[in-house]
C-alpha cells in the first residue's frame, strides 16, 4: 500500500477525509476507531486532541474543509503615526527608557505645545492626533 505525502494543509484535510470515508469511520467500533485515529496521528505527525477535533467536526457536519481565519482577532490600537513618534524622540535622545519617553512626551506636549506628542496618559489622546 503507498501513502500519499500531503504537502499543504488542503490536501492533508482531503487524505483525512477520504479515509475516515473509506474506513467508514462513523460505523467503527471504539477499539476500531481509536486505532484509526492513532493511524492518522502517526502518518500525519498530528496530536490526538487536533485529530479528534478533526473527527468531530467531520462527524457533525459530514465534510472536513479546511476553514483558514483571514481576519485579524485583534482591533489596531496605535496608527502608523503612533508609532514613527517614539522612535523620532529615541533616534534625537539617544535610545532613553520607557519611562522617559514617556516623559518628553509629556513634555513636548503640555510645555512646549507640540500638538503631535500626546502623552499615552492623557484620554483624549486620539482627538490630538495629527498627520504624520
Amino acid at each position: 500500500m503507498a501513502i500519499e505525502v500531503a504537502t499543504d494543509n488542503d490536501s492533508r484535510y482531503r487524505w483525512i477525509r477520504r479515509n475516515l470515508v473509506k474506513f467508514h469511520y462513523l460505523t467503527l467500533s471504539k477499539q476500531d476507531k481509536s486505532a484509526l485515529i492513532q493511524y492518522f496521528m502517526t502518518v500525519r505527525g498530528s496530536s490526538r486532541q487536533q485529530m479528534m477535533r478533526l473527527v468531530k467536526y467531520y462527524r457533525d457536519t459530514g465534510k472536513l474543509v479546511r476553514q483558514q481565519r483571514t481576519i485579524n482577532g485583534f482591533a489596531r490600537r496605535f496608527t502608523d503615526c503612533d508609532i514613527r513618534l517614539p522612535t523620532a524622540i529615541d533616534q534625537r535622545h539617544s535610545t532613553p527608557s520607557g519611562l522617559t519617553v514617556k516623559k518628553l512626551h509629556k513634555r513636548a506636549f503640555l510645555v512646549l505645545s507640540q500638538q503631535e506628542y500626546p502623552p499615552q496618559s492623557l484620554p483624549d489622546r486620539r482627538e490630538a492626533q495629527t498627520e504624520c
